[in-house]
This record gives C-alpha cells, sequence and structure tokens, in this order.
C-alpha cells in the first residue's frame, strides 16, 4: 500500500542515524505501525531491530 509506505518512510526520516535511536513518541509511532499494518513483514523485523538496538 503507497500510503503506508509512506507513512515508512517518515519514520525512517524521524529516526536518527547518527545517535541511533528513536525519540520515545517516535518510537511508540514506530510500534503502532508495527501493530497495524502486517503486510511488509519483512520491513517490520528489519526496523524492530533497529528500534530494539
Amino acid at each position: 500500500d503507497t500510503k503506508h509506505f509512506s507513512d515508512y518512510e517518515l519514520v525512517v526520516r524521524v529516526w536518527n542515524p547518527i545517535n541511533n535511536w528513536y525519540q520515545p513518541r517516535e518510537k511508540l509511532f514506530l510500534l503502532f505501525l508495527l501493530i497495524v499494518d502486517n503486510v511488509q513483514q519483512d520491513f517490520h523485523q528489519h526496523i524492530l531491530v533497529k528500534v530494539a538496538n
């Protein structure tokens, strides 16, 4: 779904690649996307690892 993909791109952009962490609110938003959209499961796993690290 193009709309969902755009939402994921937004989350990736707010992620800070230098410090490798998310703001708590952004992390909650990311986890929300992981729950509500089970289409991009491979992408989910990749981003979930990013959050865990």
